[in-house]
């Protein structure tokens, strides 16, 4: 069933191509770390099985993502060993490897119709859930074998130092750039959010400088407007935190950080898990960072919701 609808989504995809809609160039931007890139340039020197098992890729990576080993040799009309020895020609360290490529490869093509599509074939609730548990539980852990501490300290230094801090995060990211500009506004002032991608985020823009920070959060299908606000931000000057999806964002290579939390492809809307969690550490860092400062500002907040009742479950009464 989902190769079915896998299928169809490939069809429809290549549609779209050839009447035209394709997406615009901004979300198809390739890096070295691309499947077809690393297809194409490895082609002239491919065995005539290995061009076999390219071809198949090439034209079937949507479905060969979530194929064994087996059924890819299967597909393509060699043996297993070929298949085996294949992504060490694209410079892969093993077909885990190559499957993570061609994962984010489909992140950044399928639509959100696409994405319904092969969800549905998945079964029932039960194991709609199993599936959604397990996909944020590896993408937590990672979360957690991927990013390297100094990359994190650097964050949180840029974080604590900035002259002033804007998140943006458009359509179903928007909760994370509101979640983290909350968060870092509990720990220190000058924090604020770019949430719609309306005529007034140039404006915005317009007011920040060099020593301001922005924190720009997106994943494929990559938001235009995040994108070129990026863009903008990188000709001005600013420091750029991207919290992305890998390196074929086309953030990465516009920050000075880039922080990768993968997706599953699947999800037609998409988890917020493990970038909450990524968001969660960079707040926590940066109040150690900021110390006894960050201490103050939290107490200060405190109490200013203690006078005000923010809480219904708070009983306590404002420090004397």
């Amino acid at each position: 069933m989902i190769h079915r609808c896998l299928d169809g989504a490939r069809r429809s995809r290549e549609a779209r191509l050839l009447t035209g809609q394709a997406r615009p160039a901004i979300v198809r931007t390739m890096s070295q770390q691309d499947l077809l890139a690393r297809i194409a340039a490895a082609q002239p020197t491919l065995s005539r099985k290995a061009s076999a098992v390219a071809r198949y890729l090439a034209e079937h990576y949507v479905e060969a993502g979530y194929l064994t080993t087996r059924e890819i040799a299967r597909a393509s009309g060699v043996g297993l060993t070929t298949v085996v020895r294949f992504p060490a020609m694209l410079g892969y360290a093993d077909m885990e490897a190559l499957k993570a490529a061609i994962q984010d490869r489909v992140g950044v093509d399928l639509t959100a119709v696409e994405r319904m599509q092969a969800m549905s074939a998945k079964g029932g609730p039960k194991s709609v859930l199993a599936r959604m548990i397990d996909s944020d539980v590896t993408a937590l852990r990672s979360l957690g074998r991927t990013i390297d501490e100094a990359q994190l300290e650097r964050c949180a230094r840029l974080l604590a130092e900035a002259s002033s801090i804007t998140v943006l995060g458009l359509r179903w990211l928007r909760p994370i750039a509101e979640y983290a500009a909350y968060a870092l506004a509990k720990v220190r002032p000058g924090v604020g959010a770019i949430l719609h991608g309306d005529s007034t985020l140039g404006d915005r823009l317009e007011e920040l400088g060099r020593n301001d920070l922005l924190v720009a959060v997106a994943v494929a299908r990559y938001p235009r407007d995040t994108v070129e606000a990026a863009q903008r931000a990188r000709a001005r000057g600013m420091r750029i935190i991207a919290l992305t999806d890998g390196p074929l964002s086309p953030l990465a290579p516009l920050a000075d950080e880039a922080l990768f939390v993968r997706q599953e492809p699947f999800d037609f809307i998409g988890s917020l898990g493990a970038m909450g969690a990524l968001v969660n550490v960079l707040v926590t860092l940066t109040a150690q960072r900021l110390g006894p400062s960050a201490t103050q500002r939290l107490d200060m907040l405190e109490r200013a919701s203690a006078a005000g009742g923010t809480y219904a479950g708070d009983a306590r009464q404002v420090r004397k």
